[in-house]
């Protein structure tokens, strides 16, 4: 099953189902054996006395060599109406594997939600990749979600990825300090200048004042208002 499993993450569905198919035949085969032995068991703990039913053949059909579940049925007993099995959670546990397995033929390409899988994003097939960078598939889009550190995306196009080194004096989160800290081809992006009161008319000019409160205003800072007990005596901000 690892090697189906991994023709699937390439998206190759259609390749799978032959060989899904087949593989279901195989469990279908299994589950007749499986039924048998619960039938077996039955009988046996309807009339202890009963022959011990002969499944030989079955597990050889099948494939399946589990000494416990050839002696499974002689385990069974009744205690009033409930039947007792020992090992019968094992076999419920195979059971419901195999009509997992009996099933996958019908599923399609529903293993892969074409919405957000890289490998199949939009359709089955289309693998979402960028030199130099990390992708991601948004309802069924491609998108470049950031670059590998030491490179940018400096000329704006998704295309060729993240196509130039980029290595900042200051690298990570953007920060006004006149560098382009993320490589993403812009500096200083998120930064207003104009009303920015950490960073006014330019990045590290800060609005602060003695004892009052400051504003940026078209990139310039203005005092808004002193603190109480305080007062502008001079004029000059």
């Amino acid at each position: 099953m690892e090697k189906l499993e991994a023709v699937a993450s390439l998206g190759q569905a259609e390749l799978l189902r032959p060989a899904r198919v087949r593989v279901a035949l195989a469990a279908n085969d299994r589950l007749k054996l499986y039924l048998s032995v619960l039938q077996a068991a039955h009988d046996h703990a309807q009339r202890g006395d009963a022959p011990a039913l002969d499944l030989a053949r079955e597990f050889a059909a099948a494939g399946v060599d589990a000494p416990w579940l050839a002696q499974l049925p002689a385990t069974a007993y009744r205690e009033g109406k409930e039947l007792h099995v020992a090992g019968l959670d094992r076999l419920v546990a195979l059971l419901a594997e195999d009509l997992r397995t009996m099933a996958r033929p019908l599923e399609g390409d529903e293993d892969f939600d074409t919405r957000v899988d890289i490998t199949n994003c939009g359709q089955c097939g289309t693998e979402c990749q960028y030199l130099n960078g990390e992708a991601l598939c948004d309802d069924g889009l491609c998108r470049l979600a950031r670059c590998q550190a030491g490179f940018g995306n400096l000329d704006g196009d998704v295309d060729n990825g993240c196509e130039a080194v980029c290595e900042p004096e200051n690298p990570g989160p953007e920060v006004c300090d006149e560098e382009d800290n993320d490589c993403d081809g812009m500096v200083d992006e998120g930064f207003d200048p104009m009303t920015d009161g950490e960073n006014c008319g330019g990045c590290g000019n800060r609005c602060a004042f003695a004892n009052a409160a400051g504003q940026c205003d078209m990139g310039s800072c203005r005092l808004v208002g002193c603190e109480a007990g305080f007062t502008d005596a001079d004029g000059r901000p």
